[in-house]
């Protein structure tokens, strides 16, 4: 039911996929992966550039998160 009411975004996937170890040109250039994301509703870009910013940008994010909560700590 959840999945009604919360849908996972793009960079979600993309970190998903990436942590589970499938490299960024399986995700550019595999069509049935591709055709995954397209089922969900969005158009994952062939670049492989623009797809590993979205695996920087949840880098940069869950850092930001751990250096907060760290200096909290403190």
């Amino acid at each position: 039911m959840t999945d009604f009411i919360y849908r996972k975004s793009l960079k979600e996937i993309v970190t998903d996929l990436v942590t589970d170890g499938i490299s960024i040109r399986a995700i550019t250039r595999n069509s049935y992966i591709r055709q995954l994301i397209l089922q969900n509703g969005y158009k994952l870009l062939a670049n492989e550039h623009d797809v590993m910013k979205y695996v920087h940008d949840d880098y940069n994010e869950v850092r930001s998160k751990m250096v907060e909560i760290l200096m909290g700590k403190l």
